[in-house]
């Protein structure tokens, strides 16, 4: 009888141990299933990079909106011997762009793909060698940026003459780009390269016009129309190439809309100087508008709804917020079955209408010099101009001119300045600071453009202002400038007055 429970305990352990053998190989089976999986959803970099720490290299994504969609960066993280491995996640073929610093190189990647890089950074991308998907076409872009190089360099060289009217020189080096990346990239899977470049072309063409204007054998009107019919001959307006622009429309719509003289005509109207963004600011319905004579030459759906989710969304990041909330919901009417569009301008919107005048501020932590810490809630009681900055920002420094003379006016009445500085070199603020010295509170945050609390504000571009009351509740976001109205508005808030409305001039144009 017990060498019969014996045995049957012996049957039971090896029932038992076979149901687990088969649940590890099961198991192991399913991790390797998942493994193969997440390498085939991706493509895997991997490589040598010698002198690697030179600077911040990252594998990215292009997103859907340069300057506001959240960015996709990958770190590429070296051992020792400089070797790397990195998965990128990715659902279909495209464009990711290896990152150096400053320098850049385009891979064309497709999941479950792998190339292989060596390098030295200290020279990149010029010194990189590959092996792997598609290979050939690194190597063909290498060729292009040497011979490139040369072209950027002339264009740099001529750069003063072009803006002061002598544009011959330098349309010429620009049309030679264009013709040299056709040469490389024409029917190729790099041809958005191409595309990018004829952007840059084109947009020169427009800028020309600005600078040529007093001319007597340049006719405005004919040579703008010439540029939209050449932009159209080399499908500027369509989603590839729209796509491959390194700001979408935007910059070729900005370029276009200046060449109608709207600065000049809102300077004379209104008696002062103008920066940039008081133009983009007062005049957006007017801009809109002209940009709208470009738009007509999109006939394609689909570049359609990227150009005007390009413009929508500088919008909402700069434009008096009626005046985009307008435009958005205008666009989700046209473009419905647009979602990846209309979700990033839904959150780009919802982010704005949260930092708009009534709402209360959201709080942030910046350092001083001496490493301590200051909330912005710190200054509550006092009116607080909040100014985020930087450096190398030569219109940053043109407005404290003014807002000098502004605080030493209101100061007693209330105010106070926070000048944030989002640079990303600390020592280049600390330099600053000592060689311009100023009354107010300067405090740093650094990461540049994709500072959390810089974008949280609705931040595109330095400086940016943000009027805050006492208690903590915003007045008014970015669309007053020391040099323009920011007096008139502290005049009217310290009387008693309501200084909440939007401020917009209406022009005309021909």
């Amino acid at each position: 009888m017990l060498q019969q429970l014996v045995q049957e305990s012996d049957i039971c352990s090896f029932i038992r141990m076979k149901s687990l053998v088969n649940k590890i190989v099961f198991t192991g089976l399913f991790l390797i299933l998942i493994g193969c999986s997440n390498e085939q959803s991706g493509f895997v970099i991997t490589g040598e990079f010698r002198f690697a720490d030179l600077q911040e290299n990252y594998v990215e994504i292009p997103p859907i909106h340069y300057k506001y969609a959240d960015k996709k960066q990958f770190p590429i993280k070296t051992q020792k011997n400089g070797s790397f491995r990195i998965l990128i996640p990715m659902e279909r073929e495209g464009l990711i762009y290896v990152r150096a610093g400053s320098n850049s190189l385009p891979i064309l990647a497709r999941p479950g793909e792998s190339i292989h890089l060596k390098g030295d950074m200290r020279d990149f991308p010029a010194s990189v060698t590959a092996e792997g998907y598609q290979d050939k076409l690194v190597m063909r872009y290498l060729e292009f940026h040497k011979e490139d190089a040369q072209l950027r360099e002339g264009l740099a060289n001529n750069r003063i003459d072009f803006v002061s009217g002598n544009t011959r020189t330098y349309i010429s080096i620009q049309k030679l780009r264009k013709e040299l990346a056709k040469q490389y990239f024409g029917d190729t899977n790099l041809e958005s390269i191409m595309y990018g470049i004829n952007g840059e072309f084109l947009i020169s063409k427009l800028e020309s016009l600005r600078f040529r204007k007093n001319e007597k054998d340049c006719d405005l009107e004919t040579e703008r129309s010439e540029i939209l019919d050449l932009a159209y001959n080399l499908h500027f307006f369509s989603q590839e190439s729209l796509k491959a622009q390194r700001a979408g429309i935007r910059d070729f719509a900005i370029a276009f809309y200046r060449t109608f003289g709207v600065k000049t005509r809102l300077e004379e109207e209104l008696q002062m100087s103008l920066t940039p963004h008081d133009i983009r600011y007062i005049a957006y319905a007017e801009i809109d508008s002209i940009q709208q004579i470009m738009m007509d030459h999109i006939n394609d759906i689909n570049a359609l709804a990227h150009a005007r989710m390009y413009l929508v969304a500088e919008y909402i990041g700069e434009a008096p917020f009626y005046f985009a909330e307008q435009k958005y919901l205008e666009y989700l009417d046209e473009f419905a079955g647009f979602n990846e569009y209309i979700s990033f301008l839904d959150d780009h919107y919802k982010r704005a209408k949260r930092v708009t005048s009534g709402q209360p501020i959201i709080d942030f932590a910046f350092h001083d010099a001496n490493g301590n810490s200051h909330n912005i809630s710190d200054f509550a009681g006092n009116v607080t101009l909040l100014k985020f900055r930087a450096s190398w920002c030569a219109n940053c420094k043109y407005q404290d001119a003014y807002l000098v003379d502004i605080y030493d006016r209101f100061e007693d009445k209330g105010l106070e300045i926070v000048a944030v500085s989002i640079e990303e070199d600390h020592q280049a603020w600390l330099h600053d600071l000592q060689e311009y010295p100023k009354p107010w509170v300067n405090l740093y945050t650094g990461g540049a453009f994709t500072n959390e609390s810089f974008l949280a504000y609705r931040g595109g571009a330095v400086p940016h202002y943000v009027l805050i009351s006492a208690d903590g509740t915003i007045l008014r976001n970015n669309d007053f400038r020391p040099s323009f109205n920011l007096e008139s508005i502290l005049t009217d808030y310290f009387a008693g007055n309501d200084i909440s409305s939007d401020y917009s001039v209406t022009m005309t144009y021909p």
